[in-house]
């Protein structure tokens, strides 16, 4: 089974639940996998189509995923999720400085 995950990258605001860009990986998206692509390459989310590196764009959360990671100006910070979890259910992690 794939490892699903999603990417929410966050300008002006704090609420988790209103990412002002949502992305979305089906296989490998545990941080081993995830946070050194997040921190060596934030800014290539900002130059590049997000497609080139395994991600593609999405509209909405979805219900089958295991981690979370909300990129912030500052920080990362990592969530484990439960399939179809709310999210002030998920837990924060992990906290990597950006």
């Amino acid at each position: 089974m794939s490892t699903r995950c999603q990417i929410g990258v966050y300008h002006n605001n704090d609420s988790l639940e209103t990412p002002d860009t949502l992305l979305y990986k089906h296989c490998d998206g545990y941080p081993e996998e995830i946070l050194p692509m997040l921190v060596l390459g934030v800014s290539r989310f900002r130059n590049d189509a997000p497609e080139t590196i395994g991600l593609e764009l999405c509209e909405e959360f979805h219900g089958d995923i295991e981690y979370y990671y909300a990129v912030r100006p500052d920080r990362i910070d990592v969530y484990s999720v439960g399939w179809d979890e709310p999210s002030g259910l998920w837990k924060l992690i992990d906290s990597i400085e950006a």
